[in-house]
């Protein structure tokens, strides 16, 4: 599992998600370090099959919940992704997803960054190191169009054999916005100057240029000259050209102050670099290098001099890649307008592989980062179902890419389009995982669930450590009701890995296994109750950001009726702009509903759901269910109280048009409801009727079976009535509400003594509901 409380160096962890990006079988890691620094953190990895070592860099649980910390690292990854192509940059191999949040996976540089490697470095390796960064900002400036704004001698790397890479394009852009004075600057005053600044200065001051410290809005290349001008000072001397106890200090040398004078009429420094310093770090940048190939020009000399291998600062090209979020123009550029193209008939065109892979890969990046529209788009020219048809023998990069569109398509609300390319691609005799996990999770949105459970038992034949396929075996069990046994699958995956999806999935299971027996046997429902609440705080431990564990926290507590906590934990969720809308909308019904559902026969409760969505007009809009919980409270509370004026029983038109028209499917939005309403019209077969139809379909409904038993003693027909009312204790015996019923029945019956036994037990149950739920609430609230 992936979490840095439980790991250690030495310890062996499995990611599936890693390997697949290695194309190798084995998926085992061993741990070679741990480094944490501000809101990042790497892990050192060896992966024993390709006896290789690994970086995978990630930010720290603590700060995943800073929207502006994510948003940086995402910047990070567009930038890097793309500039690995060239090879003087270090090199990110894949952007992966671990424990619901993004992580890179680079090469490991095990001889450091230049910060510390520095003082230990000949003058050659010096000049060595100056040419490839120079080169490799080049590179990246004329090719993507963006600058560095953070180089310092930390950001460098070393590989094995001493070659600089250049790393850290957290702070990369075309343009840059930092500081509007220095006076906003001493409003964020750290004693840090070596750390890039996380308030309004963007950079590490002691390497930043006076444009970059004011904030002009026109920062460019010349800007990272400046910071090389403050590394070869360096270089030179050992330390940068301004020192000082706080960022201001720092600032206003940059700003204010000339650099300490190199060398002298008749002495040069150790490394010869004192002229091109001295222009490198002029304040103005138009008395600059006004390029990089100037400012190389006058280094080569001096590396020519110093017997610097050229040939190991050559500018080159690992591979194609795109810039995140621009791959899908950019293909449809090439399709449409490259003369390499082979163009045939009915729209087909034939294009080599390796000018279309730099795209697959930008897709795959794209589901990483959770961008599927945007994936789909680079997928969809790449899926032609007729040729897949044909290529049933093989498995290769056309079936992967149908495999993950088919994914996109689930993820964007059209699965039923995933399933026709899943069934085109269930012909081949050679499938991966990634068809049983994606395959799988189409039959899973649609429903299929004996489908799926068939296909992931399969898929665990040929990969019984798969995570994916596990845990959708477990959804496909629990949409079925086999709870132990959906329960028993869950374990499974958590005994392979404990990630936020794992414990997402069994905090699942617990949820709707509890749910399931909370009537018949509630000492068990709440032990359920209390193992799900630790996977959830687990699980929010691993990222706070995983907004639907919390959600998840919100059902737990409807559950165990923690009015109090429903009432912090969903306002927090559908209030705040960071969530996710769809888990926001969720929130705030599902706190609506519990306030009017747990306040049956509370005016109290129903004027606060009125009152709310009457303030919160917005929502009515994005949230249309909020339309019928406003309606329901109206009918519950306020409608099938009052009378007409001539004493008539009467509703408003909208309330019956939304309640007593049928859906297209033929039954009522609210069935319970509409009986109520039907009954309360005097209508009592018409209302008799729709419950039988209803409880036909879902038999153990305890709101249908006790409304039938009141109904039909009200009525007068005592035989139903209390076979209806016995039939509620046997479904619910751990619900004092069905000893409440059966009383009620009885006595309209005038059997005194079934009355007198069923308040009886009704009165013993209550206190122990209450017990158990208030034991919940305390072990769920315990620090």
């Amino acid at each position: 599992m992936l979490n840095l409380d439980h790991m250690h160096i030495g310890s062996s962890i499995e990611l599936p998600e890693i390997a697949t990006h290695l194309s190798n079988k084995s998926s085992r890691f061993i741990v070679k370090g741990i480094f944490a620094g501000g809101m990042g953190v790497c892990i050192r990895l060896f992966h024993p099959e390709t006896n290789k070592e690994f970086a995978l860099k990630g930010i720290r649980p603590e700060f995943i919940s800073e929207q502006v910390t994510v948003d940086r690292f995402l910047d990070e990854l567009k930038v890097w992704v793309a500039a690995s192509s060239c090879n003087l940059i270090a090199e990110a191999l894949a952007v992966v997803r671990l424990n619901g949040s993004p992580y890179v996976l680079a090469t490991w540089m095990p001889n450091g960054d230049l910060s510390h490697s520095l003082p230990h470095l000949t003058k050659t390796k010096k000049i060595e190191a100056l040419l490839r960064i120079i080169r490799g900002l080049s590179w990246v400036k004329n090719n993507l169009g963006v600058i560095h704004r953070d180089l310092k001698p930390s950001n460098i790397f070393l590989d094995k054999d001493g070659l600089a890479y250049v790393a850290d394009w957290g702070l990369a852009r075309p343009i840059g916005h930092a500081l509007h004075s220095v006076g906003k600057t001493m409003a964020n005053i750290v004693n840090r100057p070596d750390r890039t600044q996380q308030g309004s200065f963007i950079g590490t001051v002691t390497y930043a240029a006076p444009e970059q410290i004011m904030g002009l809005a026109a920062i460019d290349h010349r800007t990272d000259i400046y910071a090389i001008g403050c590394m070869m000072f360096e270089f030179e001397t050992g330390a940068p050209p301004f020192l000082g106890k706080t960022v201001f200090d720092i600032a206003n040398q940059h700003l204010r102050e000339k650099p300490k004078k190199l060398g002298g009429w008749f002495s040069s420094t150790d490394l010869g670099l004192e002229h091109i310093i001295a222009r490198c770090l002029e304040k103005n940048p138009k008395d600059r290098y006004q390029s990089y190939e100037q400012l190389e020009s006058d280094l080569l000399p001096i590396a020519k001099k110093q017997g610097v291998a050229l040939q190991r600062c050559e500018q080159g090209t690992r591979y194609k890649r795109t810039v995140l979020g621009q791959g899908e123009k950019q293909q449809m550029d090439m399709l449409m307008n490259d003369p390499k193209i082979i163009r045939g008939k009915n729209g087909y065109m034939v294009a080599d592989m390796s000018d279309l892979l730099p795209f697959l890969i930008e897709a795959d990046s794209l589901i990483a980062l959770e961008r599927y529209a945007e994936a789909e788009k680079i997928y969809r020219p790449h899926v032609l179902p007729e040729m897949l048809e044909k290529w049933t023998g093989w498995w290769g990069l056309p079936h992967d890419a149908a495999a993950n569109y088919g994914l996109c398509l689930d993820r964007l609300g059209r699965a039923l389009e995933a399933e026709k390319i899943f069934l085109v691609l269930a012909k081949n005799g050679l499938k991966p995982a990634v068809f049983y996990v994606n395959y799988s999770l189409t039959l899973n949105i649609l429903k299929k669930s004996r489908q799926a459970t068939d296909l992931c038992r399969e898929g665990l034949k040929y990969f019984p450590n798969d995570i994916d396929i596990q845990g959708n075996l477990t959804i496909a069990l629990l949409q079925v009701g086999e709870y132990e046994h959906a329960f028993d699958s869950a374990l499974k995956r958590l005994k392979i890995r404990r990630d936020v999806h794992s414990l997402d999935e069994a905090a699942d299971v617990l949820f709707e296994y509890a749910t399931a027996i909370r009537c018949t046997d509630l000492p068990r429902a709440i032990e359920l109750a209390k193992t799900m609440g630790d996977l959830i705080k687990e699980g929010l431990h691993l990222n706070p950001n995983y907004h639907i564990l919390r959600m998840k926290e919100v059902l737990l507590r409807s559950l165990i009726q923690d009015a109090e906590a429903v009432n912090t934990i969903a306002p927090a969720l559908w209030g705040s702009e960071l969530v996710p809308l769809d888990i926001r909308k969720y929130a705030l019904i599902q706190m609506l509903e519990h306030w009017a559902d747990n306040g049956w026969g509370s005016d109290a409760k129903a004027d606060a759901v009125l009152q709310f969505i009457k303030t919160h007009p917005g929502w009515l809009s994005v949230t249309p269910k909020l339309k019928e919980i406003e309606l329901r409270t109206i009918a519950r509370y306020q409608m099938m109280r009052g009378k007409g004026k001539a004493g008539e029983r009467v509703i408003s038109p909208e309330i019956g048009d939304y309640f007593l028209n049928k859906k297209s499917s033929g039954s009522f939005p609210d069935p319970i409801l509409a009986a109520q309403l039907k009954y309360w019209l005097g209508e009592t077969k018409e209302a008799l009727e729709i419950l039988a139809t209803y409880l036909a379909d879902v038999p153990d409904d305890f709101n249908g079976i006790r409304l039938m038993a009141m109904l039909h003693a009200s009525s007068g027909n005592f035989t139903e009535g209390m076979k209806y009312g016995q039939l509620l204790v046997e479904i619910a015996p751990w619900r004092a509400e069905s000893y409440d019923c059966l009383a009620f029945v009885a006595g309209q019956a005038g059997d005194a003594n079934l009355e007198k036994q069923a308040k009886i037990k009704g009165d013993k149950v209550f206190p122990e509901e209450a017990r158990l739920y208030e034991e919940a609430k305390a072990y769920l609230n315990r620090k």
